[in-house]
């Protein structure tokens, strides 16, 4: 190949190797198209940020035993109706989501689920009894070796079946024809410049959100400061090809996403894990010594992925998860860092990074003020009830003391998981234009789409969307460039 090569052989191109990527590979080539991933990593960290999750997917499940039979599972799951996911979409999202691509993704998922299941993937019933407050997981379960197995296990079956994958392939631009249909894919590999000629092209190149410049346009002053949980390859250049070569409408929310209370002492980019959990139990401070969320909202599941942009808001993006010894089993870091301890809440706020230490102080007396339950009455596996009074914000959940040392501080920065803008698709996965036509030739999945989530997002959801409109996408791709192929004539 030379460095300004053309490659044809391929009827579609697919960007990007998680969850998203592969499925719409797998379901391109079951329909008879010859696919080729673009991925822009080396070999060895493929799988976007599905390689970095916790591989937990949320779908209905009507019938438990027949999902337990399906899924290969040792036990039944809850019962989970596709009511029940569209609701917790909409809850979470204050009904902002898009009614018609949450509807697909409900009726769809279980379907998706259990064709993974036919390639390999594994599951097993959540456990989540070593991170507390985690809250229920009814409608979820997990892959076997989380989502880097889900990034194996389809790796290996995509080598199965012959589908080829150019690593260290950075997908650059897409070239419409004369009637404004998609006709290649442009990239830079190993060798140079490629041009792949294609019919069909699949976005599933994540979002945007490691890309400092992009972080900063979009999420404002100091954007560069988030630390990334995921790939540091996800930084948008799909994106920007697809509204730029190809008319691409940006829909979605562009300055919001997936944000965690990370343990500060984790690494800027790729730890993935790295979540304090059990957040719900403490009492939260910022630099300044002051509370800003309601810490006992709800379980992790419904608050994880909003809290990150509440630290992100404070001065210097950085918080303190501050408890006592009465829960000092409940709240733990996911890399297992210990947390700093001492006798007095005075020493403890002297050290670590809170400015104002006796604002601090007086934070915790007024909280301490405010609350009436004692420990008796905390159960922190229920929505107990146990609410602070006449405190702003008030605590609606697990409000007891916080007196009992030693005290313990896990310090916090707000880590980004994915961003909630991305391209406008239909039902279909076919991405519109700014005149909210259908581009030909064009389709985008996973976190490189938008108007499933706003502000945040019910656990487990973005790798089942990933896995349903994949597998969409990527059959739809196939249909239209099995339609161009030649038709051959018997004599």
């Amino acid at each position: 190949m030379t460095a300004s090569g053309t490659i044809d052989e391929y009827d579609v191109v697919i960007v990007g190797h998680g969850v998203s990527g592969l499925s719409a590979s797998i379901a391109a080539h079951e329909s008879g198209a010859t696919p080729v991933i673009l991925e822009k990593s080396p070999y060895e960290k493929r799988g976007g940020h599905t390689r970095h999750a916790g591989g937990l997917f949320r779908f209905p499940m009507v019938d438990p035993s027949q999902a337990a039979a399906d899924l290969d599972l040792q036990r039944e799951p809850e019962q989970y109706t596709q009511q029940d996911f569209y609701d917790d979409l909409m809850e979470v999202s204050d009904g902002r989501a898009d009614h018609d691509l949450c509807t697909e993704l409900v009726e769809n998922a279980y379907e998706a689920i259990g064709w993974l299941t036919d390639h390999g993937v594994g599951w097993h019933i959540v456990d989540h009894s070593d991170e507390p407050g985690f809250g229920t997981t009814i409608g979820s379960v997990q892959a076997d070796g989380e989502g880097l197995g889900v990034v194996e296990a389809l790796t290996e079956r995509i080598e199965e079946m012959g589908i080829d994958a150019h690593y260290d392939t950075e997908f650059r631009g897409i070239e419409m024809d004369d009637d404004n249909e998609v006709c290649a894919a442009k990239a830079v590999g190993p060798s140079g410049k490629v041009t792949y000629e294609a019919d069909s092209i699949v976005i599933c190149a994540g979002s945007y959100v490691s890309n400092p410049e992009k972080r900063t346009r979009y999420f404002g002053r100091d954007g560069e400061g988030y630390v990334v949980r995921g790939s540091r390859y996800n930084t948008g250049e799909a994106l920007d090809a697809a509204m730029e070569d190809a008319g691409a409408y940006p829909a979605g929310q562009w300055g919001g996403g997936h944000q965690v209370m990370n343990d500060a002492t984790a690494a800027e980019v790729e730890e993935g894990r790295a979540r304090i959990n059990g957040y719900q139990y403490s009492v939260t401070l910022n630099r300044d010594g002051e509370r800003f969320i309601d810490e006992g909202e709800d379980f992790l599941l419904k608050t994880y992925a909003k809290f990150g942009q509440k630290v992100y808001d404070q001065p210097k993006q950085r918080a303190f998860v501050v408890f006592d010894s009465t829960v000092d089993d409940l709240v733990v870091s996911q890399i297992d860092t210990d947390p700093i301890e001492a006798e007095t809440l005075r020493d403890l706020f002297e050290r670590v990074d809170i400015v104002d230490v006796e604002n601090a102080l007086a934070t915790i007396q007024e909280f301490n003020d405010a609350t009436s339950a004692g420990t008796d009455e905390f159960d922190p596996y229920e929505l107990d009830g146990n609410a602070t009074e006449d405190l702003a914000p008030n605590k609606t959940n697990w409000a007891i003391p916080l007196d009992e040392p030693p005290y313990k501080c896990f310090p916090v920065r707000s880590a980004m998981t994915f961003a909630f803008g991305g391209l406008k698709i239909t039902t279909e996965s076919q991405v519109l234009d700014t005149r909210q036509k259908p581009i030909p030739g064009l389709w985008a999945v996973g976190n490189s789409t938008a108007e499933f989530f706003y502000g945040n997002y019910p656990g487990g959801s973005a790798l089942s969307r990933g896995a349903t409109f994949g597998q969409r996408a990527g059959r739809n791709a196939a249909s239209r460039a099995n339609s161009h192929q030649p038709q051959v004539v018997e004599d």
